[in-house]
């Protein structure tokens, strides 16, 4: 049976499961790329969601993982027969529907040519195109399917200004959830979006005060506490990530659009690394770098071509240098010298 949409970021999509989540079903979909163009099925008019245009999946069938459902999903649905080992997956998903909560596993791959045979299934579709990405919304979609090409192209898709805001916060649970899988997950650690635990803002208040006022004297833990709420969001800059452990913050960095006015002369619109602090016994197991390569993966999948930071502690440069990032100058603030930096995205 084929899945006929997929749900849209801020309607029923969801990364984390919801508290009264109970798995009815799992479901595998699978975008397949030829070039510049995706492979889509259009509905039976008879059938739920008629006459619009969808991805091939189906239900995860009992004793199958969901790479293999994907797999034979779209040889069922198409005749096009692929690799297991060619489909990338872009995500795992939680959505609740009114017959039941359903987990989603997206996939997509890459046809060797748009011109291979396809063979729908006629009992649920009508008809297949392979559509140019740039004209996908041009066809009547089922909902939220320019989302999930969205996330496997991580391109934005022209033409969706409604939407932008929404493509911008599935950029950034993308970015989480592969971080969370290669590195965070595998070492007991949460990461999570500052709005998702913001009980943590007068501690994280506390280090940043800690940290940093005895290079600010005009610091204070009231002011820090207003700047991380002005962090609570998931679909645009400023934003803030948590490193958990036990539920017990252990590591912070943050994304502004801005920096103090004494940097107002960098006009070109790239956004500033905030905060990048870590617990003392959890920097040797690389949860510091971690947190630096995350918001860099999410600045780059938000279209931003640097990141500028600045470094009031002399011996910090060259840890940064070590990674990747530039020396851009030094300059007086508040009192002391800083190094301005910055990290290429390019």
């Amino acid at each position: 049976m084929a899945f006929s949409g997929f749900p849209c970021e801020g309607q029923v999509l969801k990364v984390d499961p919801p508290v009264d989540f109970s798995k009815t079903a799992e479901v595998a979909v699978v975008l397949p790329f030829a070039q510049d163009e995706v492979l889509l099925l259009k509905r039976s008019a008879a059938h739920a969601q008629g006459n619009l245009w969808c991805a091939p999946g189906g239900k995860v069938h009992d004793g199958e993982t969901p790479v293999l459902a994907a797999v034979r999903e779209l040889k069922e649905e198409t005749g096009v027969e692929v690799d297991a080992r060619t489909l990338a997956h872009v995500g795992r998903f939680y959505v609740q529907y009114p017959n039941g909560d359903f987990i989603f596993h997206l996939f997509s791959t890459r046809l060797a040519s748009e011109k291979q045979d396809v063979a729908i299934n006629t009992d649920e579709h009508q008809s297949y195109c392979f559509c140019n990405l740039k004209d996908i919304h041009s066809l009547p979609l089922t909902p939220g399917l320019d989302e999930c090409i969205y996330l496997a192209t991580q391109d934005p898709i022209p033409n969706k200004d409604s939407c932008g805001g929404s493509m911008k916060s599935m950029a950034i649970q993308k970015a989480l959830q592969q971080a969370d899988e290669s590195f965070f997950s595998p070492h007991n650690i949460r990461l999570k979006l500052l709005k998702n635990c913001p009980e943590a803002i007068p501690q994280l208040a506390q280090w940043t005060y800690d940290q940093w006022s005895s290079y600010d004297s005009s610091l204070t833990k009231e002011m820090l506490i207003e700047s991380f709420n002005k962090r609570l969001n998931d679909d645009r800059i400023p934003f803030a990530l948590v490193a958990l452990r036990d539920r017990k913050p252990i590591g912070l960095v943050s994304l502004n659009e801005n920096t103090a006015p004494e940097f107002s002369d960098y006009t070109d619109k790239n956004p500033w690394l905030g905060s990048l602090l870590v617990l003392p016994e959890e920097k040797k197991g690389g949860l510091e770098e971690e947190l630096l390569k995350t918001v860099s993966n999410i600045a780059r999948g938000l279209g931003y071509r640097k990141i500028y930071f600045y470094l009031s502690d002399p011996h910090m440069p060259e840890w940064y240098l070590k990674r990747g990032a530039r020396h851009v100058e030094k300059r007086p603030f508040r009192g002391h010298t800083v190094s301005v930096m910055e990290i290429s995205l390019e």
